[in-house]
């Protein structure tokens, strides 16, 4: 038999066939969705994979029975994870990164996640010689109620409690992800220079970007420019309501997809 990756219900998901090429049944399922297959234990019957369950913020590794059921989450700490599963599918090793931890190496049991082993761990001093506040992801919603999630670089306190002018730093185009719980929202020094001057900075993921499932994926096929314009539009509009984003002072940079955007918003 073999595993298939399909989209039909509007989240990635995975699927056990037979050698016939017959569904027996789908291994997960949910508004969620699976990032990749890690790897296939064929001889226990599990199937060990990376997705987005609890929060498309956050990426964790999962074991789940032939038989389907309720997905196992393998890794404990909150972030990003990127992972290797051994060829035995007995451990695995796991690069774990939060907004508050730099790339973190370890060895860890497939059995249950209990880890066995850090096999590199940044020194504080190296990863963070400058004090680095750490930005504060946020959830709104657009007009229609949509969920979007976003990343804010307040000022210090000595700029006061706003509105502070504020600068949009955006992508917005399809196949990426900017907003998610790693070490690479801390350390975008541009971002936290601005911040330090006064600005308010925020980065939005609008309908378009990845990991969020077929529908807020594709209102821009064949109409880019209106559904990704208006939700970043909506986010400083809450940021306006929450008293942080002058109205009157609000800039917007980015490059690539993000330079159209940019040139679109204005």
């Amino acid at each position: 038999g073999f595993i298939w990756y399909s989209e039909r219900t509007g989240f990635l998901h995975l699927y056990l066939y037979d050698g016939d090429g017959r569904e027996i049944r789908p291994l997960t399922t949910g508004s969620w969705q699976v990032d990749s297959l890690a790897g296939v234990d064929a001889a226990n019957e599990i199937v060990y994979f990376l997705a987005s369950k609890e929060t498309p913020t956050e990426c964790h590794l999962y074991k789940v029975s032939f038989q389907g059921g309720s997905p196992e989450r393998l890794t404990p700490e909150p972030g990003m994870h990127s992972v290797v599963v051994d060829t035995k599918r007995g451990h695995f090793v796991a690069v774990n990164q939060a907004k508050d931890t730099p790339p973190t190496l370890m060895l860890r049991s497939l059995e249950d996640g209990r880890l066995l082993q850090t096999i590199f761990s940044q020194p504080e001093k190296a990863a963070a010689p400058y004090p680095l506040p750490q930005p504060e992801i946020i959830s709104s919603q657009n007009g229609t109620g949509i969920t979007l999630y976003g990343a804010v670089y307040r000022p210090p306190t000595s700029f006061g409690a706003g509105p502070f002018p504020t600068i949009v730093s955006v992508y917005g185009g399809p196949h990426a992800q900017r907003v998610t719980n790693n070490w690479l929202l801390t350390v975008d020094l541009r971002a936290q220079y601005l911040a330090s001057r006064g600005f308010l900075v925020v980065k939005l993921d609008n309908q378009g970007s990845a990991r969020r499932g077929l529908a807020f994926e594709s209102p821009i096929r064949h109409k880019m420019g209106d559904v990704e314009v208006s939700d970043q539009v909506d986010g400083v509009r809450w940021l306006v309501e929450q008293g942080l984003a002058d109205p009157e002072r609000v800039g917007i940079y980015g490059w690539s997809y993000g330079g159209y955007m940019a040139a679109i918003c204005l």
